[in-house]
C-alpha cells in the first residue's frame, strides 16, 4: 500500500465478495442515516407536533435543490477518482481533489446567500400553508446557513467512496447521527434546564453536528495523508479538470434539480388538500426513505466499484457488477415493502398519533409498497453510465419519466376523482416508466466508453509525442 493510499482495488478478484465487503459499510452509513431520520421525525413529532413534521416534509424539496448541487459536483468528483484510481493514478487525484474543493466553496457560498435571500419567495412556490410559514421560514434560514458544512462533507465522503474505501465515512456518519439525536433531544426538547427551541432545534441540531464531523474528518485526512486530502497549505487549482468536473456535474445536478422541482409540484399538490393529508404524506415519506436508503448505498458501491473497472476497460466485469449489485439491492427492498403493504398502520404510529393524518399516510404507503421493489434496477440502471461519465444518461430518464408522467398523472388523476390518491399513484407509474428507461439503456451497451481523464503516465507520453 502507497503512502496515504487507503483504498481498495476493485478491478481483481470475486466481484460479489469486493461488492458486498466494500458496500456493507455505506449500507449500514445509510442505516444510520435512516435511524436518524426516524428518530428525529419522531421527537418532532410527539415534542412538537403533527404540523411541526409537515413543516419539515414541505420544505425538504428546497432543500433537495441546495443538496442537488453538492450532489453534481461531489459525484463529477467521485467517477474522476474512481477511474484515476482503477488505474493506479495517485498524483491526478490529488489535483482531482485540490480542483474540486475550490469549485465547492465557491459553489456553496452562492447558494446559501440566494436561499437566505429568498426564503419567502420559495415558500410560496410550494404554496406552504400560513400557519406553517413562520416555523418553516426559521427551519430554512438554519438550513441554508449550515450550506457549507453539509458541502464539505459531500466532497469527503464522496472522494473517499471512489478509492474504495468506505469504513471512514460509515464511521463518520454513526458519530454524526449520534450527535445530531443528542442535540436534537437536548434542543428540541429541553433536556437539563436547556430552553425548548422547537423546530429551530432540529435544524440546529444537524449543524452541529455537521461541524463536529467536518473538523474530525478532516483531521484524520491530514493526520493520515490520505490521497484525497486536499492540499491546504498549497492548494492547486486546473482549469481543465474545472471544466471536466462541471461539465460531468451538470447534469447529474440538473437531474437532482429535475427530481427535486418535481417533488415542490408534487408536496404543491398535495397541500391543496388540507394540513392533515400533507401530515400524513409528511410522516409516510419518512417510510420511503428507509425502503430505498440500502438500496440506494448498494447502488453508490455498484457505481464506484463500476468506475474503477471502466478506467481499466474491464467492460465483462462491469456487467457481473450491475447483475450482483442488483440483486443485493433488490434483497434489501423486500422488508420495507412487506411492512409497508402488511403494517402500514403500525409505522404511521411510530411518527404520529393523531388518527387522521395516520390514515391519509396508510392509503399512500399502500401504493409504494409495490413501487419500492423498482428501486433496486433504477439506482443500479443509473450508477453504470454514471460510473462511465455518461452523466446525461439518468438526467434524460428523470425528464421523461418526471415530467412526462409522475406530475402529469399526479395532476390528472388527483382532478379526475381520486382526491390526493390519484398524486401517490402517479408517482408510481413515474417510477416504473423510469426503472423500464434506465435498466433499457444499461442492456443496450451504450455505456461502453474509455476513461475520461489519462493517467500522469499516459499524459507524459502524449506530452512527448
Amino acid at each position: 500500500m502507497k503512502t496515504g493510499d487507503s483504498g481498495m482495488n476493485m478491478t481483481e478478484g470475486s466481484v460479489p465478495r469486493l461488492l458486498l465487503v466494500f458496500s456493507m459499510p455505506m449500507v449500514l452509513q445509510m442505516l444510520f442515516v435512516v435511524v436518524n431520520n426516524f428518530v428525529s421525525a419522531v421527537i418532532v413529532g410527539q415534542f412538537v407536533g403533527a404540523v411541526a413534521l409537515g413543516v419539515v416534509a414541505i420544505v425538504m424539496p428546497i432543500l433537495f435543490v441546495t443538496n442537488s448541487i453538492a450532489i453534481g459536483f461531489t459525484t463529477a468528483t467521485s467517477i474522476l477518482v474512481a477511474q484515476a484510481y482503477g488505474k493506479g493514478d495517485l498524483k491526478g487525484i490529488r489535483k482531482i481533489i485540490d480542483t474540486s474543493l475550490i469549485l465547492i466553496l465557491v459553489t456553496c457560498a452562492a447558494v446559501m446567500i440566494a436561499g437566505i435571500a429568498n426564503i419567502d419567495a420559495l415558500l410560496r412556490a410550494i404554496k406552504a400553508e400560513e400557519s406553517m410559514m413562520g416555523d418553516a421560514r426559521i427551519y430554512l434560514m438554519v438550513q441554508f446557513a449550515i450550506t457549507p458544512l453539509m458541502f464539505l462533507q459531500f466532497l469527503f465522503f464522496s472522494s473517499l467512496r471512489g478509492i474504495g474505501d468506505s469504513k471512514p465515512t460509515m464511521w463518520y456518519q454513526i458519530l454524526g447521527v449520534t450527535l445530531t439525536i443528542l442535540f436534537t433531544l437536548l434542543l428540541v426538547c429541553g433536556f437539563f434546564g436547556l430552553p425548548r427551541l422547537g423546530i429551530m432545534g432540529a435544524a440546529l441540531s444537524m449543524g452541529i453536528a455537521q461541524f463536529i464531523v467536518d473538523v474530525c474528518l478532516l483531521f484524520q485526512l491530514v493526520r493520515t495523508k490520505s490521497v484525497v486530502c486536499p492540499h491546504l497549505r498549497n492548494i492547486s487549482f486546473s482549469k481543465d479538470l474545472a471544466w471536466l468536473t462541471v461539465r460531468l456535474g451538470f447534469p447529474t445536478m440538473l437531474q437532482q434539480v429535475i427530481l427535486n422541482v418535481c417533488s415542490i409540484f408534487i408536496v404543491g399538490f398535495v397541500n391543496r388538500w388540507g394540513v392533515i393529508v400533507t401530515a400524513g404524506f409528511g410522516a409516510a415519506s419518512r417510510i420511503d426513505f428507509v425502503a430505498f436508503a440500502p438500496a440506494q448505498a448498494v447502488c453508490m458501491a455498484v457505481s464506484m466499484m463500476a468506475g474503477q473497472n471502466i478506467g481499466v476497460q474491464k467492460f465483462d466485469r462491469v456487467k457481473k457488477i450491475f447483475g450482483w449489485g442488483t440483486l443485493m439491492a433488490f434483497v434489501t427492498t423486500l422488508v420495507p415493502a412487506f411492512f409497508a403493504w402488511f403494517y402500514p398502520e403500525f409505522l404511521m404510529r411510530i411518527f404520529i398519533h393523531e388518527e387522521a393524518p395516520i390514515a391519509v399516510g396508510v392509503m399512500y404507503l399502500k401504493y409504494n409498497a409495490v413501487a419500492y421493489l423498482f428501486y433496486s434496477f433504477m439506482f443500479c440502471g443509473e450508477g453504470i453510465p454514471l460510473a462511465a461519465g455518461q452523466t446525461w444518461v439518468a438526467t434524460v430518464v428523470s425528464l421523461i419519466s418526471l415530467w412526462a408522467f409522475r406530475v402529469p398523472l399526479a395532476w390528472y388523476f388527483m382532478n379526475h376523482g381520486m382526491e390526493e390518491r390519484g398524486i401517490w399513484l402517479g408517482i408510481v407509474i413515474g417510477l416504473v416508466v423510469g426503472t423500464v428507461l434506465i435498466t433499457g439503456y444499461f442492456f443496450s451497451g451504450g455505456w461502453k466508453r474509455k476513461a475520461l481523464t489519462p493517467s500522469e503516465e499516459e499524459a507524459d507520453a502524449g506530452r512527448a509525442v
